[in-house]
């Protein structure tokens, strides 16, 4: 008899199984960049492998390929914020493994460049999420402008 083998060839981000529900919420946040950006999904499982957790002040990442999410972002119990930190952490990641160099101040501006993007994609974004994103965007570009 012929024997057939099946392959799931979908890129998958390794999300560890601890914290209280946080497996499901990284699972349903990759779902909704899935759903509305497939570009921007596409980026984030080309360059991040892996997700990881930690108690700190802000997500962060773990180059060559994790995304690291501060605890805080999980207890915000909001998919649109987690699927932000993702696209957001991507972009760093994108940055990092094509080489691309540029000051701190101006890659954490075009990350949440970036991240506004995917935000506009969203049918109803959370008044705090975009207002922070925004706020982020105005503070990077004044540091930026203030060095000139």
């Amino acid at each position: 008899s012929d024997l057939f083998l099946s392959f799931n060839f979908e890129n998958k981000v390794y999300i560890p199984s601890v914290g209280d529900n946080w497996k499901s919420q990284v699972d349903s946040a990759i779902d909704l960049i899935k759903k509305v950006d497939i570009d921007k999904y596409d980026s984030l499982v080309k360059y991040c492998d892996s997700v990881d957790f930690m108690i700190g002040t802000f997500s962060t990442t773990k180059p060559p390929h994790m995304i690291i999410i501060n605890t805080g972002d999980l207890k915000l119990n909001s998919v649109d914020n987690l699927a932000a930190v993702l696209v957001h952490e991507s972009r760093h990641l994108y940055y990092y493994d094509n080489h691309i160099i540029m000051s701190s101040d101006s890659e954490e501006l075009h990350c949440y460049q970036y991240e506004n993007d995917f935000l506009n994609h969203l049918d109803y974004v959370e008044d705090w999420l975009y207002k922070n994103n925004i706020q982020q965007i105005i503070y990077y570009s004044n540091k930026l402008n203030c060095k000139k």
